[in-house]
């Protein structure tokens, strides 16, 4: 598909970047911007590499849960269902009895007919 608008003559911006004259800088400017290049790179590899560290071991795995945060606020959020789980206190109690009718039972069938799923055809 071609376009319509397209022409074989030349577009007026290449016109006059073709009529510019080319700028060249002197031998004189490009040996001193090379001099002062290699000074600059000299003074940064005559320093020694700064040598790192290697992390501890708590470090990497405050990394693997996303840092020194998220590993403080999951071990809080593990503590304190420990501390509801253990203890039962007592509003966690009384909930419960509003909850399911004024009998606590031991165990809660979660899935009853949960047979279902894994009985064979």
């Amino acid at each position: 598909m071609t376009n319509p608008h397209a022409t074989d003559a030349p577009d007026d911006l290449d016109a006059a970047l073709a009529a510019l004259p080319r700028l060249v800088p002197s031998a004189d400017l490009q040996a001193r911007i090379m001099a002062d290049a290699a000074a600059g790179q000299g003074a940064a590899w005559a320093r020694p590499p700064i040598a790192r560290r290697r992390r501890g071991p708590w470090q990497r795995l405050a990394g693997t849960f996303g840092g020194g945060g998220a590993l403080a606020g999951m071990s809080f959020a593990l503590m304190a269902g420990v501390l509801l789980g253990v203890t039962q206190p007592e509003p966690v109690a009384a909930l419960t009895s509003v909850l399911l009718a004024g009998s606590a039972p031991d165990s809660v069938d979660l899935l009853p007919d949960g047979d279902l799923f894994w009985a064979e055809n």
